[in-house]
């Protein structure tokens, strides 16, 4: 009887003991990696919605680049400066403005999210699905949107066409503006037979989206720009191709 008595409460103990390290070593069933996230048609979709959640925030689409782009005698009225939005459109930015910083950030974090979903269908197990095709199609242009405002008002950026890692060099130098649109066209060329046209995808990236962005940025490329580093104005390398090409 004493060793019954003693060998419950260690059996009690060791199955209390068990229990906890199973629970602790349980996955959460609500985790998302990458791999998940493009085993399907559906969860590739929403992972690719994530990517216009960049442009809703003010400091993209939805207001600063509204701005940056302005002039001071329509769109903003003229006033006390503010170092802020109303400086972008009287062309009285500083280093300091933050504005600046926001939308070069936002637009890079649009740029990674698209990266992420182009880097994962073409090895997801969907590859083969038209569907999967045209949400790659849809995250190229939307890549290629964001590099277009970029270059459009910085001129030469870092041009980062991966998903970051862990082990990446974070200091990435400029690429020339000419080498930038001349990848974008060649890009958006590759994909432009994968997106559909509006009548079946009325709500999303289509067609003549991608061969609008496509011929906007070959006119961008084979107009003048004031250059980074040398200070000419002049126009992209093989201007004249992309007039054809527009």
């Amino acid at each position: 009887m004493k060793h019954i008595k003693i060998i419950l409460p260690v059996l009690v103990l060791l199955l209390t003991f068990s229990s906890c390290e199973s629970f602790l070593e349980t996955e959460s069933k609500s985790s998302i990696t990458e791999e998940t996230a493009f085993s399907n048609v559906s969860f590739a979709t929403y992972a690719v919605n994530g990517i216009y959640d960049h442009f809703t925030d003010s400091y993209s689409y939805a207001n600063i680049l509204l701005f940056a782009k302005s002039g001071s005698g329509i769109e903003m009225v003229p006033g006390t400066s503010d170092n802020a939005r109303r400086d972008l459109a009287q062309y009285m930015a500083t280093p300091n403005n933050t504005q600046i910083t926001n939308m070069w950030n936002k637009f890079y974090s649009a740029i990674e999210h698209a990266n992420v979903c182009i880097d994962n269908l073409p090895i997801s197990p969907i590859w083969n699905d038209p569907k999967a095709k045209a949400l790659y199609g849809e995250a190229v242009t939307l890549r290629a949107l964001c590099y277009y405002e970029l270059v459009t008002l910085f001129g030469d950026v870092p041009f980062h066409l991966k998903s970051t890692q862990s082990n990446d060099n974070f200091f990435i130098p400029k690429t020339s503006r000419d080498s930038i649109f001349e990848y974008l066209v060649e890009d958006l060329k590759k994909v432009e037979d994968d997106v559909p046209w509006m009548t079946n995808s009325a709500t999303r990236v289509t067609k003549g989206f991608v061969k609008g962005l496509r011929a906007r940025i070959a006119l961008t490329y084979a107009g003048y720009s004031l250059r980074n580093k040398t200070f000419e104005t002049r126009r992209g390398r093989y201007w004249e191709d992309y007039y054809k090409i527009a």
